[in-house]
């Protein structure tokens, strides 16, 4: 008989964990400490076990982002925009347009925008990837397609109206990322 309770114990206590209902939890309790078994010896301990199966909520969906690497900077770009990834293999590229589905979409180089000075040195291998950004009618070239990041808009550090940079629309410092401005690479294009 002792037994089949602690597995009735097992069996409430799982379910418990699965389940936010103090009713079950308590009762889960009271049939393991009948049985001589204490699962929970108190409140605090409950508490502790609470907070390490809190599950953080999915971050929302204006804070995702898409890490690129562009001339050695990490550049992200808002999920929410991003249609589509295409590799320069699956490309059909004439006079800086990029074609795809129908549709017609300005290729923006992110390199010469950060370093519009720069000679560009080519080391003969050269696969671009672009990230598709068809309701602006864009075509972003980068050399690498890295992560997705999460950046919680209170850490950047936003481009006030009077830089230089308009395709710059912040920067996480403690992430070294680079924020683009979409809007901006669109009618600067």
């Amino acid at each position: 008989m002792t037994e089949q309770v602690l597995h009735q114990v097992e069996i409430n206590y799982i379910d418990s964990l699965l389940h936010d209902d103090s009713q079950q939890r308590s009762a889960a309790s009271g049939v393991a400490t009948a049985a001589g078994v204490n699962l929970i010896s108190n409140s605090a301990s409950q508490q502790t076990l609470d907070a390490k199966l809190t599950v953080n909520p999915e971050p929302a969906a204006d804070s995702l982002y898409q890490l690129v690497l562009v001339d050695g900077l990490k550049l992200a770009i808002a999920l929410s925009e991003i249609t589509q990834a295409v590799d320069q293999s699956n490309a059909i590229i004439k006079n800086h347009l990029f074609f795809h589905d129908g549709e017609q979409l300005t290729i923006v180089n992110l390199a010469a925008l950060i370093k519009p000075n720069a000679e560009k040195f080519t080391t003969g291998v050269s696969n671009k990837q672009y990230l598709l950004i068809q309701h602006r009618q864009l075509a972003i070239e980068c050399q690498q397609i890295l992560e997705l990041q999460t950046i919680d808009k209170t850490f950047v550090c936003w481009r006030n109206e009077n830089s230089q940079r308009k395709w710059l629309a912040g920067t996480v410092k403690q992430y070294g990322i680079a924020i683009l401005d979409l809007e901006n690479l669109q009618t600067g294009v």
